[in-house]
C-alpha cells in the first residue's frame, strides 16, 4: 500500500489564563505530493500525553485516514 498521508505529532508550548503556560501535543496530517510534504490538516492541543498522540498518529497513518475525518477521530479518541 502506498503511503499518501502521514500523521505526525507536533509539540506545542501554549498558555491559558486558568492554567498558565503548558506543553501539549497536536497532530498534523501531511500529503506526499511528488516527494514534497504538504500540510493538509492540523489539530492543535490534542492531549498533554505525548504517547497517546503518537499512538493516534500511527493508527491514522496505518489506516491512511482521509484528513477530512481527523477532527472526528481525535474527538472520538479523547472521549473514548
Amino acid at each position: 500500500m502506498k503511503i499518501v498521508y502521514t500523521y505526525r505529532v507536533v509539540c506545542q508550548k501554549l498558555s491559558a489564563p486558568e492554567l498558565g503556560p503548558y506543553i501539549t501535543y497536536g497532530i498534523l496530517a501531511a500529503r506526499d505530493l511528488c516527494g514534497c510534504q504538504q500540510v493538509v490538516q492540523f489539530i492543535s492541543d490534542v492531549s498533554l500525553d505525548r504517547a497517546f498522540v503518537e499512538a493516534l498518529a500511527r493508527r491514522c497513518t496505518a489506516a491512511q485516514l482521509d484528513p477530512c475525518h481527523l477532527l472526528d477521530v481525535v474527538e472520538d479518541a479523547i472521549s473514548g
